[in-house]
């Protein structure tokens, strides 16, 4: 056993620990509660599983802000792969945690049947899922219940080895089934299929120089992919300029973020596993014959550097993919290219500090995510009593003021009310159904104490709520403003209007 074996060996151990580690706390999901969970993504996945059951796809749907269209900007793949599971477990968080086991089996496979024909040692394939899922922004992607996200990079990386396959291979009939991974991407989660259009980009680009008429297989399969999008993607588009998603710059940070901190992520990675990939792919065409890798990830690489270097955030719908999804889309490259590296063709001292810086920032991540990333919360007293008057609850209600004092979210209310009372309220979880005019009337209501009372009472009749929750003093508030009291549970209270 080389020194590099044994490196990728104790790595990928460390690593598949780390995943099976999490997954096992993960489980908490199907006993926990709702409210003790903040910021979370499961607040809007739940729940729109819950309105594909009862409402349908593309139906409207009275359960968040006034009504909403069903899908009509949420990539829908994963909630049909998690609908039979909810049908048949008929609990709604068990259906969640069993697609989350789900992704990272098939993941794990895809990786070790499909990435053969690329990484032709077992423990390469090993190696290569354990880097990929197994990192800390991997593990807070599954710890904030991003699902779909998780679902889509499946579909990414059965693409990926696809692709890699026919960039030094003619490209016969069996190419054309990549068009189902690359749409299934698409309708997972659009950021990473947007990444993925870039690695045909890639293809494309080699073909054009070897094979035109490969260019052009090449170029129809990706037509034909975006097109089996079309159910979904066509009135979205339609749509587009009536919703919020129009018009949000919420997405990757730049350099100069430095005051940003979501998901964690500071715009030190953003320098960091950039220019680890392109020094991981220096040595790979060091120690490997003469090959037409640098023409395949040129268009991504380009991406990469605007990302790196902040600009990014200037160029429309590229601008709203996450940072984490780029930072998982450079590990994929890192993992891809440092496992091909031909280490017996570097100096000896050389491979011993790669081995040594393996081992270091495995541990170094591993590190991170322990830092970054609690474990699955337990429910509290306090927010229990919030969800205790739901039960009072008769109207169409809002949370007024935020739970962050029992650290806690109104986004949680909004998920929990629908699927477990049936009930429905002028918020929600997604503020891309809207439009911004609906959302800014909803924000003074949410929390904006500096309206006057009959300011705030002509917002609660213009979006039609009859009932508030709050909190300690915001309860003090809708005293003050003259609602009438319905129910008090501990600091929580709920009044109508």
């Amino acid at each position: 056993m080389t020194k590099i074996t044994k490196t990728l060996f104790i790595a990928s151990l460390l690593l598949i620990n780390h995943i099976l580690f999490r997954l096992v706390d993960y489980s908490k999901v199907m006993l926990g509660h709702p409210l003790s969970n903040i910021y979370h993504d499961i607040h809007s996945y739940t729940p729109q599983l819950f309105f594909l059951k009862v409402c349908g796809f593309h139906q409207s749907c009275p359960y968040w802000y006034n009504g909403i269209k069903t899908f009509i900007a949420t990539p829908p793949a994963w909630y049909f792969f998690a609908y039979p599971f909810y049908i048949i477990t008929n609990n709604i968080l068990i259906a969640f945690y069993i697609t989350a086991i789900l992704i990272m089996l098939f993941s794990f496979l895809a990786i070790y049947y499909i990435g053969k024909t690329k990484l032709k040692s077992k423990l390469k394939r090993i190696a290569f899922f354990a880097f990929v899922f197994g990192n800390n922004t991997a593990m807070l992607v599954l710890r904030m219940d991003r699902l779909p996200e998780l679902f889509s990079w499946l579909f990414f990386l059965i693409s990926f080895f696809v692709i890699l396959h026919y960039k030094d291979k003619e490209i016969d009939w069996l190419f054309y089934l990549l068009a189902p991974m690359y749409a299934l991407t698409i309708l997972s989660y659009h950021g990473v299929g947007i990444l993925l259009s870039f690695i045909f980009l890639g293809l494309f680009l080699v073909k054009l120089i070897e094979n035109k008429k490969d260019a052009i297989k090449v170029a129809l399969t990706g037509i034909l992919g975006i097109s089996l999008t079309s159910f979904w993607s066509i009135p979205l588009l339609l749509e587009a300029k009536n919703l919020f998603i129009s018009q949000t710059n919420l997405g990757a940070e730049a350099l100069w973020d430095f005051v940003g901190n979501y998901l964690h992520f500071t715009p030190m990675a953003i320098i960091i596993l950039p220019l680890g990939l392109f020094i991981t792919f220096y040595l790979y065409l060091k120690t490997n014959e003469k090959t037409n890798d640098l023409i395949f990830v040129a268009p991504s690489f380009l991406l990469i550097i605007l990302f790196m270097s902040g600009v990014i955030k200037f160029i429309p719908i590229i601008k709203t993919i996450f940072s984490n999804i780029f930072f998982i889309f450079i590990i994929i490259f890192i993992s891809y290219y440092l496992l091909n590296i031909k280490f017996e063709k570097l100096n000896i001292a050389f491979a011993k500090l790669a081995s040594v810086l393996i081992i270091l920032l495995t541990i170094g991540t591993i590190a991170i995510s322990i830092h970054n990333t609690p474990l699955y919360d337990t429910v509290t007293p306090e927010q229990r009593n919030v969800a205790e008057l739901l039960n009072y609850v008769d109207k169409q209600f809002i949370v007024v003021g935020g739970l962050r004092e029992i650290n806690s979210s109104h986004l949680a209310i909004y998920a929990y009310a629908p699927i477990y009372y049936n009930l429905t309220t002028a918020g929600g979880h997604y503020p891309a159904l809207k439009d911004p005019q609906y959302l800014k009337d909803l924000k003074a209501l949410h929390g904006n104490f500096s309206v006057s009372c009959e300011v705030f009472s002509g917002f609660s009749d213009k979006l039609n709520v009859g009932q508030y929750i709050a909190y300690g003093k915001n309860c003090e508030w809708l005293e003050y403003c003259g609602a009438k009291l319905d129910k008090e549970v501990g600091q929580a209270c709920l009044y109508s209007k």
